[in-house]
């Protein structure tokens, strides 16, 4: 899925790996951003499959009532983070994401982008979508 900003020349765009079903349940992603010029991709996320219902829930509720934030984590604190909140009385959406490695050798240092972009709002129906079709693979 992407996701791009109002201006189309941001975006956000979040693929399917792989899931685990058994253990713990959830789903492996990649993600790449591109914001004004700057860019990362975090090659590999778990995401629990709890995490995205809620996460699934609070879109709906945003979609539905143009209110809300809906939060999304990453099982690895601080590696990918996604938020989407209505923060204007019109019902615009902004989301804001942060994507983080963590390198140990030789020595700890982590490398990370964070941002954030308005969203066209009548996407966002076609973005809780996607979100759900994501918690199905």
């Amino acid at each position: 899925m992407k996701i791009f900003s109002e201006d189309r020349k941001s975006f956000i765009e979040i693929e399917f790996i792989e899931s685990e079903k058994e253990r713990m349940p959830s789903i492996k992603v990649s993600v790449t951003t591109q914001n004004e010029g700057f860019g990362g991709v975090l090659n590999s996320t778990w995401i629990e499959i709890d995490e995205l219902n809620n996460f699934l829930l609070c879109m709906e509720e945003i979609d539905t009532k143009r209110r809300g934030v809906a939060h999304l984590c990453s099982m690895s604190p601080n590696e990918f983070l996604l938020d989407f909140e209505v923060f204007d009385k019109s019902g615009h959406i902004k989301v804001s994401y942060l994507i983080a490695k963590y390198i140990s050798y030789p020595f700890f240092r982590e490398i990370s982008l964070h941002g954030g972009f308005d969203i066209d709002s009548s996407k966002f129906s076609s973005i809780v979508e996607a979100f759900r079709t994501l918690i199905n693979v």
